[in-house]
């Protein structure tokens, strides 16, 4: 692991790190679903940028390289994230 870039290989197209990355997501959209009817939205908001988009914005340069599939598990995460915050899922 490099600065939290899990696979640095050429031979592996970041599978592990968007798996890794989704994965720790998916654990904050759980623990922000639970504790949103406790806090109000701008609250949700800051906690969900801090949490979750920074993940997404962090080492862009690295994750342009990705596969298209793995591009897509990001995007979607990321409209999830969207989703849990307008309130739309």
């Amino acid at each position: 692991m490099i600065l939290g870039i899990t696979d640095v290989d050429s031979h592996f197209p970041l599978d592990y790190h968007v798996s890794n990355t989704v994965q720790s997501r998916n654990y904050h959209f759980r623990s922000l679903r639970r504790t949103e009817p406790l806090i109000d939205r701008d609250v949700a908001t800051t906690i969900a940028c801090g949490t979750v988009t920074s993940r997404i914005d962090y080492c862009n340069a690295v994750i342009c390289g990705a596969t298209a599939a793995n591009v897509t598990r990001l995007r979607r995460t990321q409209s999830h994230l969207s989703r849990i915050l307008c309130k739309t899922l």
